[in-house]
């Protein structure tokens, strides 16, 4: 039998970087490094699905060595790390906002939540559920609520909603909701459905551009991306 060669002293390498070295040589990977590669791939994953966290925030939770929820809940209950209301909330509703909402239910809450709508904002158009439920899927991640008002665009780029209030459509869907955000064009909140908390966005088209929102709402990234191109050729 071959026996192994022994090891040579080199300053300040011992057996656990010689053992490194020699795996790295012979099979020009290392295993620990691929795994801790993973694991952070794995968290990064797992972070940036908590609403209002974005790549930047995730990698610095894991080069501050938090890889897991748990591991994050105990760094926010220590107050080492603090979080948006909109992230406290995405981490408190993790588990129920990534569980994918099926086309039965988004047809419940879109119908409990329709009268109040209308109600609040007298409508040109909608509420009509866009997203993909409308392209036919069999679930979605969250719920989109297209409505069409009387408005228009200024020169600078914002657009004044002259007939729809988001305040009162939020106010009107307060007793079962938690406000994420709230703009001129557009209201995003947690609604309690049957067993989860689901997010719900409701997006303000002016009533002149209802057709090019309800296309482009629709989607999906890919078909929106080759709309945009067509356009500009």
């Amino acid at each position: 039998t071959q026996t192994a060669s022994p090891r040579p002293h080199i300053p300040r390498v011992g057996d656990k970087i010689w053992a490194i070295i020699t795996q790295f040589c012979t099979t020009g990977r290392y295993t620990d490094i691929r795994r801790q590669l993973q694991a952070a791939a794995d968290a990064r994953a797992i972070f940036t699905k908590i609403i209002g966290v974005g790549d930047a925030t995730a990698d610095a939770w894991v080069n501050a060595g938090i890889h897991s929820l748990d591991d994050l809940r105990v760094e926010v209950e220590a107050k080492r790390i603090a979080l948006s209301h909109v992230q406290a909330l995405g981490l408190k509703y993790y588990e129920d906002l990534n569980t994918r909402i099926p086309r039965a239910e988004v047809e419940h809450i879109t119908k409990a939540l329709s009268p109040a709508i209308i109600d609040a904002a007298h409508p040109v158009k909608g509420p009509i559920v866009v997203g993909s439920w409308r392209r036919g899927s069999a679930d979605s991640g969250d719920i989109d609520l297209l409505i069409a008002c009387d408005g228009s665009w200024q020169a600078n780029g914002s657009y004044v909603n002259t007939s729809c209030s988001i305040k009162a459509i939020e106010r009107a869907v307060t007793d079962r909701s938690l406000l994420l955000s709230s703009g001129t064009s557009r209201l995003s909140f947690l609604y309690r459905s049957w067993v989860y908390m689901r997010q719900v966005d409701i997006l303000v088209a002016p009533a002149a551009e209802y057709g090019a929102a309800l296309l482009y709402f629709t989607g999906d990234w890919e078909f929106n991306e080759s709309m945009r191109r067509y356009a500009k050729k």
